[in-house]
């Protein structure tokens, strides 16, 4: 049997199709990547965080190295692009706020972001919860 055009472009063989959409669906982007910034004395990050119970990125604001960042991973590799809603997850590999405590004292940042919590946000999940009381 000879595989079409298509099936090739897309790297299935048509033979089982099932097997083939799941394979698919996970060439999808990982839900966390890695963002490698080198600081040098007065550049700025450039983001605002909220740090109540997920360290939330806010904004990413003009000028900062996370915009420049955003700006060279556009075109190359849009998936690697910071967007407001997602999560820091680490910096240099230190977890939560412990490793924001790396920002304002290294000169090589490592942070480990996730697109988890803008997508939870999407789908309807809420932080926090209304709790209804029963009647008696």
């Amino acid at each position: 049997m000879r595989s079409s055009r298509l099936e090739k472009r897309l790297g299935c063989s048509g033979l089982n199709p099932s097997q083939d959409r799941l394979s698919f669906r996970r060439t999808k982007a990982d839900p966390e990547f890695t963002v490698d910034l080198v600081k040098n004395p007065g550049d700025m990050i450039g983001m605002q965080v909220d740090e109540a119970a997920e360290i939330e990125i806010l904004a990413v604001n003009e000028g900062g190295l996370l915009h420049k960042w955003n700006l060279e991973k556009a075109t190359e590799n849009p998936e690697l692009v910071v967007r407001v809603g997602y999560e820091i997850k680490s910096v240099n590999g230190t977890e939560g706020l412990e490793g924001m405590k790396f920002i304002g004292s290294s000169t090589h940042l490592q942070f480990r972001i996730s697109r988890f919590l803008a997508n939870r946000r999407k789908t309807g999940s809420r932080r926090f919860m209304r709790v209804l009381a029963k009647e008696p």
